[in-house]
């Protein structure tokens, strides 16, 4: 049997790339087209009887139209889709109905979290009450809202309905260039409008509508939060505690978050898939405790496993980075029961697939672009950097074999940091090297604690353990942060010099692997172009 290529190996990537084409075209052009609905529903069958054709006749020769009609049936369900999931362009959606309409109905999607001069939660619009017709309008729709603080609201749980106001603002557009663009920020969540509210603009109607399930998440992140405010005495370590463990940022100081990104570690901060594989070591060791090594490697014990993942992402509030990890697990899981070893570069772009049909917004989500550009580094470059040096010593050579994966990462997020964030942290590699271990005490002790909180002697062991991890953590990124010259500024850095530093970094990438000179030009070509840009736009 002839030997797959290696693009017949990732069939997900043949089907992300037209994918992502068509949720581009339709940001880029925000049109609904017309029955194109009904279009893919007619085009399906049409792929079947090629498909079958293409089967029967090995001679067929058109069998790449095959290829070609899925590849357009999928730009059309992604452009679909996109348009689909944009709130804003729906005739029930709350913001057709502000004008004449004195009073809103809304449903808290969450509990409200407080801010140094308010409470913030998230909220579903229910109706609007017409002014004109004396009636309550059914509406959908998200929005922001800022309460005044005041002693009630802390007692407002998610799912509770209030009547309010219509105190709702649009979200104003940044008035200078390079400024961030908060509108779009929240256009890509699909929030256009927010309000600010006095105690006197609301009143709680005593209804809840809240979901078991999302109850029972709220609640066990409550109780979460609650216990590091038991056993962490310091608002610092705390806040970086429910930060690093759940993805809870709202308790973290602003000079320490601006610490922790001119020292290169804010990636320590975000949950990410080094949480999910520390949680899916955690329950593998505990199901062999338990049970057996055996039934923890069984198809039973890889869905405990799964199921205590999706829970933590769910807790963690299901950022990008934990839905891709999250993910990628489950596929090399529902992989290992099946006796498969599934291709990395497949399992990655499988994910990323199934991520952008649920909402493909999430494609303009900074968080999504660096996980996965992370992702490509540490999948291809990182093998290769390693073999650059070789140290007999395990210690040595498993501190290099962290050296290398940060490299990697860095290099292949470069940059998209350069473009977001202007900056880039000079001595990334080594405050990484420093906490990697560190924040993997930190997890650890942090998953232990929550578990054994009620144990008098030993949750205040795993405390102590937990606060000084992390206060050593905050003094060596304080420490790095007073270096010279310890972020590099970069404050105009164009969309177009991104696509020249990736082609620079690509193609000089290829020329150190196969040597080469024409991938040298190319590189040379990139990098010329990169330093003209500033120049000539």
């Amino acid at each position: 049997m002839k030997a797959a290529s290696p693009w017949e190996q990732v069939p997900f990537i043949r089907l992300l790339i037209p994918l992502i084409t068509g949720i581009l075209l339709a940001l880029y052009f925000e049109l609904p087209i017309p029955h194109l609905s009904q279009w893919i529903i007619l085009g399906i069958p049409m792929l079947l009887v090629v498909h079958l054709l293409r089967k029967t006749s090995q001679q067929y020769k058109y069998r790449w139209v095959f290829g070609l009609l899925v590849q357009l049936c999928l730009v059309a369900i992604a452009y679909e889709r996109t348009i689909q999931f944009n709130d804003f362009i729906k005739a029930s959606h709350y913001s057709h109905y502000l004008q004449n309409s004195p009073q809103v109905k809304i449903q808290l999607a969450e509990p409200p979290i407080e801010k140094k001069k308010s409470y913030k939660a998230n909220v579903k619009v229910l109706a609007l009450y017409n002014e004109d017709s004396k009636q309550w309008i059914t509406t959908f729709g998200k929005s922001v809202i800022y309460f005044q603080k005041e002693e009630i609201v802390p007692t407002l749980k998610y799912g509770d309905v209030l009547i309010a106001k219509n105190k709702f603002q649009k979200i104003k557009a940044p008035e200078q260039a390079g400024e961030f663009d908060y509108q779009k920020f929240m256009r890509y969540e699909n929030v256009s409008h927010q309000a600010y509210l006095k105690g006197k603009n609301w009143q709680f109607t005593g209804e809840n509508n809240s979901r078991p399930f999302y109850n029972f998440i709220y609640l066990l992140q409550n109780y979460c939060l609650e216990t590091l405010d038991t056993f962490i005495t310091d608002q610092r370590e705390r806040g970086v505690a429910a930060a690093l463990l759940l993805g809870y940022k709202h308790q973290l100081n602003k000079d320490l978050q601006q610490t922790y990104a001119d020292a290169g570690a804010m990636h320590v901060l975000a949950v990410s898939g080094l949480h999910v594989g520390v949680i899916w070591k955690l329950i593998g060791i505990l199901l062999a405790l338990l049970f057996t090594a055996k039934f923890a490697q069984s198809k039973w014990g890889i869905i405990i496993t799964l199921i205590g993942i999706w829970l933590f992402a769910l807790v963690a509030g299901l950022p990008p980075s934990v839905c891709r990890s999250a993910l990628m697990f489950s596929l090399v899981g529902i992989g290992l029961s099946l006796n498969r070893k599934p291709n990395p570069y497949n399992v990655l772009a499988a994910s990323a697939f199934i991520l952008l049909l649920i909402n493909p917004y999430i494609l303009c989500k900074v968080g999504f672009q660096l996980s996965y550009a992370a992702m490509v580094g540490i999948f291809f470059l990182q093998p290769k950097i390693c073999n650059l040096l070789f140290f007999s010593n395990k210690i040595v050579d498993t501190a290099w074999q962290v050296t290398a994966l940060s490299i990697a990462a860095q290099i292949t997020t470069l940059p998209m940091c350069l473009y977001y964030f202007h900056q880039f942290p000079t001595y990334a590699l080594l405050t990484n090297l420093a906490i990697i271990y560190l924040a993997s005490i930190i997890l650890i002790s942090g998953m232990a604690l929550f578990a054994l909180a009620g144990i008098p002697y030993v949750s205040k062991l795993v405390s102590y353990l937990l606060d000084t991890s992390i206060w050593m953590v905050n003094e060596v990124l304080l420490w790095v942060q007073q270096l010279p010259f310890a972020t590099l500024q970069c404050p105009h850095f164009q969309f177009i010099q991104v696509l020249f530093l990736y082609g620079f970094l690509i193609f000089g990438t290829l020329y150190f692997i196969q040597q080469k000179p024409n991938l040298l030009k190319l590189a040379l070509l990139h990098f010329i172009a990169l330093l003209l840009t500033p120049i000539l736009f």
